[in-house]
């Protein structure tokens, strides 16, 4: 499934267009991905984290509906032949600097990596990009904050970094409000 495909079928629910598009966004989905499927499974509970976490970042908006956005997708059937299309060799190729978020979900979870403390690590990361979005807008000399911290969380969900993940507490619970 695509990025159009998600939006269609997304919209054929009845979401609206805004919720929809924000929550692409967020996720950073490529335009043309073919592989939607591979990080669909994790989502739920990426956006729950980035909705737990929000209230950390004030100057965040987070739409209510990212979580059943996020639900619906699970039940969105996938095409055999779509799957079979899927099958080369680096369906991310092109994405690392531009689709930074979606090639760190997505390495995860093919890596089988895929653990709480990653994906607390990555919704602080989309949070924190949403929150530096304006300035980067402002100043695009500093666009690479954007891509650099995605690429470097994705670094950790290989050896010798994965095991450090069990030594690390993302949580906001000392954090300053």
């Amino acid at each position: 499934m695509n990025r159009t495909k998600l939006k269609e079928v997304l919209a054929d629910k009845s979401f609206p267009k805004k919720s929809i598009e924000t929550f692409i966004e967020i996720v950073d989905i490529p335009k043309y991905a073919e592989e939607v499927e591979v990080v669909r499974p994790a989502l739920p509970q990426l956006i729950k984290k980035v909705i737990e976490l929000a209230p950390h970042y004030p100057k965040v908006a987070v739409d209510p509906l990212w979580d059943d956005l996020a639900a619906a997708l699970q039940d969105i059937e996938i095409d055999e032949t779509e799957q079979s299309r899927m099958r080369k060799k680096d369906p991310l190729r092109g994405w690392y600097q531009v689709n930074s978020i979606y090639v760190a979900l997505w390495q995860s979870i093919k890596s089988n990596s895929v653990d709480p403390t990653y994906l607390t690590l990555l919704a602080h990361i989309i949070l924190a990009k949403l929150t530096l979005i304006p300035r980067v807008k402002k100043y695009p000399e500093h666009k690479n904050i954007l891509i650099s911290a995605p690429n470097a969380l994705r670094r950790v969900c290989k050896e010798p970094f994965l095991s450090l993940l069990s030594e690390i507490n993302p949580q906001c619970s000392g954090c300053r409000q």
